[in-house]
């Protein structure tokens, strides 16, 4: 898991950079990434390692349901 706040811009192809600092760990994480982002935070991404994503998919799909 990581966290940090860095600030990206996409290429002219219109690809996201992962930032130095992050690539091993995105590297240790499957190089898969799941980029989603907050409606309260104007202007934020979010990117989870996909295995962490699935946790917090599944954690709003059961409140979801209660």
């Amino acid at each position: 898991m990581f966290q940090g706040e860095t600030a990206v811009t996409l290429d002219d192809k219109g690809r996201l950079a992962i930032p130095t600092a992050f690539r091993d760990l995105v590297a240790r994480a499957g190089n898969r990434l799941v980029i989603t982002y907050n409606p309260y935070e104007s202007g934020c991404l979010w990117l989870y390692p996909e295995k962490a994503w699935e946790a917090v998919r599944d954690h709003f799909r059961y409140r979801a349901r209660a």
